[in-house]
């Protein structure tokens, strides 16, 4: 569960975009609580920043996922849709999940400014906080970026994402590794990648690949 933390002006901002990003958890904690400092669109500029993909690196992110034209993928805590929106542009299908209905409601305004094909590529889907609700067999890939640490009781939670998961699909996390600093919350907020794994492990992933070098404050983790 997130504690509330004190942080400084400068992570102040990109905090709350992490916090928001808890969408598709369990129980409402503290993240929450910070992100209804600011209203939706003003956290969704903050989101949409151009200058994220300088240390997001969106675009190799998304490489990580496939590299091919004709994939299925469904994004826990979507938010305002930085990358759900950038995968569609891509070719893939996409399901854009979160439980907040303010950022639902953005992400089908955003929608309007998309090509037909690319409207029809990219679906929002309101969740709860107990429940992935993916559809079972139904995706390529189940994607996270700065959601993982936010996730309350992530065994429990990732076990229903393993159910619904069909052979030979990934599970791909980004998020902050402990000790890299820069952007993102403190460390004792972080989740190593190491932990991660073990969480993984113990719910039920066997197949793991982690990168820890490529992005300069997170990890990407791949487990099947």
């Amino acid at each position: 569960m997130i504690r509330k933390t004190r942080f400084s002006n400068t992570l102040a901002v990109l905090c709350l975009f992490f916090f928001s990003q808890c969408a598709s958890h369990t129980s409402r904690g503290h993240a929450n609580d910070h992100m209804h400092h600011k209203s939706v669109k003003e956290l969704a500029a903050q989101f949409d920043d151009p200058q994220r993909d300088e240390w997001q690196k969106s675009d190799w992110v998304i490489d990580q996922i496939s590299k091919s034209k004709n994939y299925a993928v469904w994004e826990i805590g979507a938010g305002s849709g930085f990358f759900s929106f950038k995968m569609a542009k891509k070719g893939w299908q996409v399901t854009a999940a979160d439980p907040n209905p303010e950022f639902i409601s953005l992400m089908e305004e955003k929608k309007l400014n998309l090509s037909i094909p690319e409207k029809m590529r990219l679906k929002t889907k309101l969740t709860t906080y107990n429940q992935p609700s993916i559809p079972k067999g139904a995706v390529d890939a189940v994607f996270l970026s700065n959601v993982y640490h936010h996730i309350e009781n992530r065994v429990v939670y990732f076990k229903l994402v393993k159910e619904s998961m069909k052979k030979n699909a990934k599970l791909v996390i980004v998020d902050f590794e402990e000790g890299k600093g820069g952007y993102g919350p403190p460390d004792s907020m972080r989740v190593s990648s190491s932990k991660c794994r073990r969480e993984l492990e113990e719910a039920g992933f066997k197949k793991f690949s982690v990168n820890q070098t490529e992005l300069p404050y997170q990890y990407l983790l791949t487990a099947e």
